[in-house]
């Protein structure tokens, strides 16, 4: 992270330790990605594994180079970032279980607009997609959709079911929007990354917990990665 990346941090809000609010402040991360905390290899290499910065440690891994997406740095605020869909299939999958109650978090640029999925499980469980070029949540088949996912802007998406209420709720950046999805029962055994259609663009954070976040955890976790990123 940059100099003045961290000094804006600094002049968030701060959490119980004294520090600036961070993903691992709110309880249930099981999964957390940030590609500036990616070391050891070159701006433009093939990315092998993306270290998970939770106390998980469920690393997303891709061992075949032709599946592997690339590594970046000083892409968006000074950031570095991994990029994803350079003409072909490209995928990282963690040991993430993804259930109804997971809360799925990304910041990312789309550099097309098509429906793909980004984010979260392989079946009808949840997971984050790009679907009829808008950011949306997609829960067995149907989907929640509040924005449009523009070429080259970069956005904050933070999404979840509420299966006790039948509800849907997606954040992209500071626009909310719910949708009725009574959809539950659905598991994953694990959390994929540009999974079976292929995203096409650059993610630079990805965070996943294992429970509903409250409104004040959603407002909290969006201003960081908003000021973060500059989102």
């Amino acid at each position: 992270m940059t100099n003045s990346s961290l000094e804006t941090l600094e002049r968030m809000g701060t959490g119980a330790t004294g520090r600036p609010i961070w993903p691992s402040d709110i309880t249930g991360l099981i999964l957390w990605l940030p590609a500036d905390q990616i070391q050891g290899i070159a701006s433009g290499a093939s990315l092998s594994n993306w270290t998970d910065s939770s106390a998980s440690l469920s690393h997303a891994t891709q061992p075949s180079a032709v599946s592997q997406p690339k590594y970046y740095t000083n892409v968006q605020n000074g950031l570095s970032a991994t990029s994803w869909g350079d003409g072909i299939g490209q995928i990282m999958v963690s040991n993430t279980s993804i259930t109804d109650v997971c809360t799925l978090c990304l910041v990312g640029m789309p550099s097309l607009t098509t429906t793909t999925r980004i984010v979260g499980s392989n079946n009808n469980a949840s997971r984050i997609v790009n679907s009829g070029n808008s950011w949306a949540f997609s829960r067995g088949g149907t989907s929640v959709s509040p924005i449009g996912a523009v070429v080259g802007v970069w956005r904050s998406v933070i999404a979840f079911a509420d299966t006790a209420n039948s509800i849907c709720t997606l954040t992209v950046s500071q626009s909310v929007t719910s949708s009725s999805n009574a959809t539950s029962g659905q598991t994953s055994t694990d959390c994929r990354i540009s999974s079976s259609l292929t995203f096409a663009g650059y993610l630079g954070e990805i965070c996943v917990y294992d429970r509903n976040l409250f409104e004040s955890e959603r407002s909290q976790l969006n201003a960081y990665f908003r000021t973060k990123w500059a989102v």
